[in-house]
């Protein structure tokens, strides 16, 4: 379960995602990506 500080450090580019788990009580699980470091990921594509 995340924390409150968790959730607040948010940041630029980090990705948060938001499974609806049961509609009538609103229940959502929250699942944030953070980019680090080592991540070496570009959505952009480079001509063959």
């Amino acid at each position: 379960m995340l924390k409150q500080e968790q959730i607040l450090d948010f940041q630029v580019p980090d990705v948060c995602i938001f499974e609806l788990i049961h509609a009538t009580k609103l229940t959502f699980m929250i699942r944030i990506f953070r980019q680090t470091e080592s991540s070496n990921c570009s959505t952009s594509q480079e001509p063959s």
